[in-house]
C-alpha cells in the first residue's frame, strides 16, 4: 500500500482537544481540525447510571507515519477509563495537498472504523442498529461546525448541517453482520438515503470492550 500518511481520530471530552492538539504540535504535527460530537455507549456500568449518552469533540488530524505511534503515546494521558479513546488509520488517496504518499511501515489491529452518513436525526437509529447487531457504542458528528454559517467536512466528504455522520470501532468479524443491517434496515441503497463507508485501523489507544 503506497501510504506514508494515516489519519488520525481522537474522541475526547469537551475542551481537552486543543489541548491534545498542542502537544500534537510539538512533536511536528502542523494542525488539525475539532469537531463537536455526541458519543453513545454500551457499556453495562455506565449505562445503569445514566451515562451512555456524552457531549464531547472530536480531534482529525493527518499526520506523517512516523508520528503515528508518538501521537498515541501524548494521547494516552487524555483518556480516562471507558472515556475517550483515538485510533490512526491508512490513507490510500489523498487529492487537494502538496503530500505525496510513499510506501510505508504497515501496522494493523482487529478493528474497523465504520462510517455512515444519514440526514439528521437519523444518527440514533443507525446507533440502534448497529449496537444491536454487535458494536458496544457509537459516536455522532455534528453538521454544523463551530461557525454559524460552517460546515464540516470529512475525507472532502461535505457533513451537511441537515446530516449527521455516525462513526463506530467495530471488531473485523462484525463488520459485515452490521453493515448489513444498516443498508437494510436503512435502506441505504435508495438515492438520497445514505452513505456507508469502513476504513483498515492501524492502532487503538483508550478503547475499552466491555
Amino acid at each position: 500500500m503506497l501510504n506514508n500518511y494515516v489519519f488520525y481520530t481522537a474522541i475526547i471530552k469537551n475542551g481537552d482537544a486543543s489541548r491534545l492538539l498542542q502537544e500534537a504540535k510539538n512533536i511536528g504535527i502542523t494542525g488539525g481540525t475539532i469537531m463537536l460530537t455526541t458519543t453513545y455507549s454500551q457499556n453495562k456500568i455506565l449505562t445503569s447510571l445514566g451515562f451512555n449518552e456524552e457531549r464531547n469533540e472530536a480531534l482529525l488530524i493527518i499526520l506523517n507515519k512516523g508520528l503515528e505511534k508518538p501521537i498515541h503515546e501524548i494521547s494516552k494521558k487524555f483518556f480516562e477509563k471507558h472515556k475517550g479513546y483515538c485510533y490512526t488509520s491508512d490513507i490510500e488517496m489523498l487529492k487537494g495537498t502538496h503530500i505525496e504518499l510513499k510506501e510505508g511501515e504497515v501496522m494493523n489491529s482487529n478493528y474497523k472504523a465504520l462510517f455512515v452518513i444519514v440526514e439528521r436525526g437519523n444518527g440514533e437509529d443507525v446507533i440502534d442498529i448497529a449496537t444491536k447487531n454487535g458494536a458496544t457504542g457509537a459516536t455522532i458528528f455534528h453538521g454544523r461546525g463551530s461557525g454559524v454559517h460552517e460546515k464540516s467536512s470529512l475525507f472532502n466528504l461535505i457533513i451537511e448541517p441537515e446530516k449527521e455522520m455516525v462513526m463506530s470501532l467495530v471488531l473485523e468479524s462484525q463488520v459485515e453482520p452490521i453493515t448489513k443491517a444498516i443498508v437494510e434496515e436503512m435502506e441505504i441503497e435508495k438515492p438520497g438515503a445514505g452513505i456507508l463507508f469502513t476504513l483498515d485501523v492501524n492502532k487503538v489507544t483508550g478503547l475499552f470492550e466491555g
